[in-house]
């Protein structure tokens, strides 16, 4: 009797954490806005944030079953369960994997080739009810772990332990300090299913893989929010908070034989725009010019921001920008023929100025005084041609 009440307790308190942490994770998801982290960011996260509430969820019908010995809901639900898990791990990877290696994530081949374990994983698991390799229940309705349960466990896991040390990797190379931080945040997110592995082996029948996980879930979620808050709401490019570390890590690492070119640009009548056309327009244009540095900053790993109202910067290593008087014309014809692409009743052009940065001892506001003073000299001959 007193066994019986004792497990109807366990079940009753495992049911209540799984249920706390579904509803947490529903409505963690539901924030989840437009201008939080990059497209590919808010997908994985959220794919991640459904695997773990389907995980969730099937966790406690599975801990229903198993208290009851209920074979005939055990079944479906453990199979749904261990893929749960299974792909709520592959979504972590991948969102880990897109914040070190995004280039790599983005890609089609790697996408296949990375998703081939996984769906190894569900094939198995899937056929489990009839094959018992992953699992089985008895005849007496008690779960019972197949000859390739740790096996299948341990290769989902495997996703974690090369994302691990991928971001080590990163961590040890990088002299970044905002990609240090991103490092140490990677690490801590990846160290919490781990941890739970350890503590369920210690202690069993503890959901502290639900409450461990969530804990990861909220981590993220902070950091995508404390990302929004450095991202330009209007063109998507970081604002001046975010940019101004990156630039002093850059400006730091510059020297004589690898100097930092820092440009700045303003769009030309900007004001003409607004008051012709409207703010609307006004608005279309700088996003324009957003996507142009973007574009370049992508293609020559160079940090681009708005600066404010109409100005833009871009910095980036000589060895990758290349000449700045060639890229300035660079900026000019993309922007041109980005004019054109959107077919729009009015031209866009900016005027540029640029500082050669080849001491680690330059500072930021010497930079930017020295290329807002040949912005404004660009912007004078401009007006005089």
């Amino acid at each position: 009797m007193m066994a019986q009440t004792a497990e109807s307790t366990y079940l009753f308190t495992y049911l209540i954490v799984c249920l706390a942490c579904a509803v947490s994770g529903v409505t963690i998801a539901a924030q989840v806005t437009t201008d939080m982290g990059s497209v590919y960011e808010r997908k994985t996260f959220r794919k991640f944030v459904v695997a773990y509430i389907a995980f969730v969820v099937t966790n406690a019908f599975c801990a229903f079953a198993n208290v009851n010995q209920i074979a005939a809901i055990g079944v479906p639900f453990t199979a749904l369960n261990e893929i749960a898990i299974s792909v709520c791990v592959y979504e972590w990877f991948s969102y880990v994997e897109y914040e070190t290696n995004a280039a790599g994530m983005e890609s089609s081949l790697y996408q296949m080739l990375s998703r081939i374990p996984l769906f190894a994983i569900i094939v198995f698991v899937a056929s489990s009810p009839f094959t018992h390799y992953v699992f089985y229940y008895d005849s007496e309705g008690g779960f019972r772990r197949g000859p390739f349960y740790t096996l299948i466990l341990g290769t989902a896991f495997l996703y974690l332990v090369y994302a691990f040390f991928h971001v080590l990797v990163k961590l040890i190379r990088t002299r970044s300090r905002s990609e240090r931080d991103l490092c140490f945040l990677l690490l801590s997110f990846l160290l919490f299913p781990f941890a739970a592995g350890i503590i369920d082996v210690l202690i069993p029948r503890i959901p502290v893989f639900e409450m461990l996980s969530l804990l990861g879930i909220v981590i993220i979620y902070v950091n995508l929010q404390q990302a929004q808050i450095k991202v330009d709401a209007l063109t998507g490019l970081g604002n001046r908070r975010a940019v101004q570390g990156e630039l002093g890590d850059r400006l730091g690492a510059a020297s004589e034989e690898e100097p930092v070119i820092f440009f700045m640009s303003d769009v030309d009548r900007f004001k003409e725009i607004n008051d012709r056309y409207g703010h609307a327009e006004g608005d279309r244009a700088l996003r324009i010019v957003a996507g142009v540095f973007g574009k370049i900053a992508a293609e020559t790993g160079a940090d681009a921001a708005r600066w404010g109202g109409d100005e833009f910067v871009l910095a980036g290593s000589r060895r990758r920008v290349g000449d700045p008087r060639i890229m300035i014309r660079r900026m000019d014809q993309e922007l041109a023929r980005a004019v054109r692409d959107e077919a729009l009743p009015y031209g866009i052009a900016m005027s540029t100025g640029y500082a050669v940065c080849a001491s680690k001892n330059t500072k930021l506001d010497d930079a930017t005084k020295e290329a807002d003073r040949m912005l404004y000299e660009a912007k004078k001959n401009r007006r005089g041609a």
